[in-house]
């Protein structure tokens, strides 16, 4: 995946408040995303003879221990806050079937941390759309500056290097 979820969903976000799509189907789009992908996920940490625990390297497998202990500790509240957490986000899922969670209370986190993310990032995104045209002026700007300061540093340092190496 090219572009991360969040930050599609913002983007989508500034888009519906631009009116070229509509809010609701940002929303939608977000939600249903959101809450099938992770299901995927716990339907294939539920089959048989999983072999994740196997292919993960020692450091994924360090984490996949922390992700377990704290999908037994937590249960329901792990699966909505995972989604928030940038290293249990994808093993949250498949840990909840491999530990064998029942699939109502996986859902039930599922639909409500789903729709709590899309909520708030695609809401984030919207607000956001207000300043979007006048952020973009200001880093346009902002970075042609930045640029032209680079290439007279450059030249200023190529100036100071050729000077030096010609001087016996």
């Amino acid at each position: 995946m090219f572009v991360p979820a969040q930050t599609a969903v913002i983007l989508a976000g500034v888009a519906a408040h631009e009116d070229q799509v509509p809010y609701w189907a940002v929303l939608v789009a977000a939600i249903a995303g959101a809450v099938l992908g992770d299901h995927v996920g716990y339907l294939l940490g539920r089959r048989p003879g999983h072999p994740l625990e196997e292919r993960l390297s020692p450091r994924w497998a360090d984490q996949l221990d922390r992700v377990l202990r704290f999908v037994r500790r937590r249960g329901l509240l792990a699966v909505i806050i995972g989604r928030w957490n940038a290293v249990f986000r994808p093993l949250v899922p498949r840990v909840c079937g491999l530990s064998g969670m029942p699939r109502r209370t996986f859902t039930i986190g599922n639909v409500t941390g789903g729709a709590l993310w899309a909520g708030i990032c695609s809401g984030v995104g919207y607000a956001l759309g207000s300043g979007y045209q006048q952020v973009e002026r200001s880093l346009s700007v902002t970075g042609e500056l930045v640029l032209g300061i680079i290439v007279i540093v450059v030249i200023i340092g190529l100036l100071i290097h050729h000077f030096r190496s010609a001087r016996p």
